[in-house]
């Protein structure tokens, strides 16, 4: 056993360790007494409430003994709790019986279909989720499959409904497996039929993957921050505090049944979205409880983004979702107890810490923190004693300045006349002094293109310094007015405020198959249609696929879709969607009452100091803003606008443009009226 080795090595290393600067223990608002019940190797386990004070790596944490200095020591991170990657399990099944045999629909100039019985092997979990997967020769070929599972009585049950499974080479583009949902049965029946003049001739496989049983994990439920469903998806955010680091995430729901595709990504601050990890969410009637546990990757963001594919189906009822996650601790050895047991204090959060590097650290081999991969785990710890946490207070000694002071400074004073909208915003006190404020439709829409005439000042008018950051690309609805149908139809698309800003463009329509010719337009009030993009609306019925149209960033106040119907019925066009990326705002101020001010076209790109720290401010955890609605400013002048940057100098040309055309209209008046009197 290492122990024996590490004690007094570990022993050693706390006598000579020098203590730490006289500010760190100042720098920690939390504190919490330590009780071991021995002077050995001691294991401390830290609960949610540490975790979610704490950054995910856990750098903002420190154990000091009864006399005040810093005690090394080893964080353990315990495992992954999601266990080890899964295990790929592929199984070759016999050909029993064959049929095959021309067979063509009504209609059709061709077709085949074939029938296979399949044996199951005896010793297959039933319970498992399988997939039969089907291989062939054919480079190209589009078919549809059906399957039935075979009881022991002979009796039939559906399990595949007619999917289509098919093989593109030249586009690289292949779906050859399909779900079962139960296997309970001796034999499978597969039926496979298309409208091509050859036969698959396929070969079986069962297919799954298989998960080693995770080890015992610390679950914390997370907080439902936002919800909302579009097109049959619901999406929900998530807030991940501090090193709540979840391996899985576990959702529970009252629906009795159910089978849904879940998605989780990762919402990362100046950074594009991040997916963490995606499965199957699975509840059979009559199957008992069931843990719905969807393995992620580690997250570094404080927000989780939850996609669930509801498709025609309602959303899940009472829907609670909870992290699980390693159960990490920290190995050290007290320097001395007092009478209680007390050892000393842990003190925790803040965020201003960076993570320490003991060399105690390197005696016990691989320890890392919940960040790290899965499997980096203690080595042999067995007999060691347990520590145990006091209530958890503020600490007395910390000194509450936020790690943006630096950045924290009003700058120059800005004119508010020149500004036509405005919306009042609440800073809350943030321990950092960085404040998230999210952009909405109507700032975009008032808004330059480039965001250039941003700014949010205080009560003194004074503007504060912020950075833009690229937000998370939301869907969209778009409001659908029928303006013409007919051989060609005309399809206004209406964004929640105008302008906008148009991306990626789908469209819902129940038609299985179109092939149809389209113009789409932007439409501005002052300005003609603009064309943005033609081409044809496909969908074929043996691809689940739907209408979409991509064009670049587009600023306009609406969208004009012009389908060329030809002798066929308009395409029934039940709604559309777009995705739109709105930018987030991170103020560096201390808490209070600010404004932010939008909508001046002269306006120059503001420039702060903070640009040059971007990486140290977007690094602490951030407040978030209460927002009230976008207004029109009331002190709005277009008189000061004529004074301020640009306008002077273009209304300078103006006054000598019409004092010339004045003077030649009087110049040539005078000579007219001198001929007319010469004249008379």
């Amino acid at each position: 056993m290492k122990i024996a080795f590490v004690l007094p090595a570990m022993l050693l290393g706390a006598a000579n360790f020098a203590a730490a600067e006289s500010s760190l223990p100042r720098i920690f608002p939390q504190q919490a007494e330590v009780y071991a019940t021995g002077a050995g190797m001691t294991r401390l386990e830290l609960p949610p409430p540490v975790l979610s004070a704490c950054e995910p790596d856990l750098s903002d944490l420190r154990l000091f003994d009864l006399s005040g200095k810093e005690l090394p020591f080893v964080l353990d991170s315990g495992g992954n709790s999601a266990a080890s990657p899964p295990r790929h399990e592929s199984i070759a099944l016999t050909v029993e019986s064959l049929d095959r045999r021309e067979a063509p629909a009504f209609g059709q100039a061709s077709g085949r279909r074939e029938e296979y019985l399949l044996a199951i092997p005896e010793k297959l979990d039933q319970d498992a989720t399988w997939q039969l997967r089907i291989e062939s020769d054919r480079r190209d070929f589009v078919r549809e499959i059906a399957v039935f599972g075979l009881r022991a009585g002979g009796a039939a049950d559906p399990l595949v409904d007619n999917q289509a499974i098919f093989a593109l080479a030249a586009r690289g583009q292949r779906r050859t497996s399909v779900a079962l949902p139960g296997l309970a049965h001796r034999q499978l029946e597969v039926v496979i039929e298309g409208e091509e003049p050859s036969f698959l001739e396929p070969k079986f496989w069962l297919e799954r993957e298989v998960h080693a049983p995770a080890p015992p994990a610390l679950r914390t439920e997370l907080s439902i921050t936002d919800q909302r469903t579009v097109g049959g998806t619901t999406e929900l955010m998530l807030a991940r505090p501090g090193a709540i680091v979840p391996d899985a995430l576990v959702f529970a729901t009252s629906t009795h049944w159910f089978d849904r595709l879940v998605t989780v990504w990762e919402q990362r601050p100046g950074r594009p979205e991040r997916r963490l990890g995606g499965g199957r969410l699975r509840r059979v009637p009559g199957g008992g409880e069931v843990e719905l546990t969807i393995g992620v990757a580690p997250a570094e963001g404080g927000q989780l983004r939850v996609e669930i594919e509801n498709g025609d189906s309602p959303e899940l009822d009472n829907l609670v979702i909870a992290a699980a996650l390693r159960r990490p601790s920290l190995l050290f050895v007290p320097a001395a107890l007092d009478a209680e047991g007390r050892a000393g204090l842990l003190r925790f959060g803040g965020g201003q810490a960076r993570r320490p590097a003991y060399d105690v650290a390197r005696l016990l081999g691989p320890i890392t923190a919940p960040t790290a991969p899965a499997g980096s785990t203690a080595t042999d710890t067995a007999g060691i004693a347990n520590a145990t946490l006091g209530p958890i207070e503020p600490n007395p000694d910390c000194d509450h300045a936020p790690a943006l002071a630096f950045g924290m400074h009003a700058g120059a004073v800005v004119d508010t006349r020149l500004y036509s909208h405005h919306r009042r915003i609440a800073a809350k006190a943030s321990p950092q002094g960085l404040t998230r404020v999210p952009l909405e439709p109507y700032d975009i829409a008032v808004a330059r293109p480039d965001l250039a005439d941003l700014r949010i000042v205080d009560g003194e008018q004074r503007q504060w310094p912020f950075l833009v950051i690229a937000g998370a690309m939301e869907v969209v609805p778009l409001q659908v007015q029928v303006e013409l149908e007919g051989r060609e139809s005309r399809y206004l698309l209406v964004p929640p405020s105008s302008p906008f800003v148009f991306s990626t463009l789908t469209l819902a329509s129940p038609a299985a198959l179109v092939d149809r010719p389209y113009r789409l337009l932007a439409v501005n009030q002052r300005q003609d249609d603009r064309v943005l993009a033609r081409g044809r609306l496909l969908r074929r019925p043996d691809r689940d696929e739907e209408l979409r149209i991509s064009l670049e960033a587009t600023r306009c106040d609406a969208l004009a879709l012009e389908i060329d119907n030809g002798e066929q019925a308009p395409l029934a066009l039940r709604g559309a969607s777009l995705v739109a990326e709105f930018p987030h705002l991170y103020l560096v101020a201390p808490a209070g009452e600010y404004t932010l001010l939008v909508g001046y076209p002269d306006a120059s790109p503001p420039s702060y100091e903070i640009e040059q720290a971007r990486a140290a401010v977007l690094a602490v955890r951030s407040g978030e803003a209460e927002r009230q609605p976008l207004r029109k400013n009331s002190d709005y002048s277009q008189s000061a606008r004529l004074v301020h940057g640009k306008a002077p100098r273009q209304m300078m040309h103006q006054v000598v443009i019409w004092t010339a055309l004045v003077l030649a209209v009087a110049v040539l008046g005078g000579i007219t009226l001198k001929m007319v009197r010469r004249e008379a």
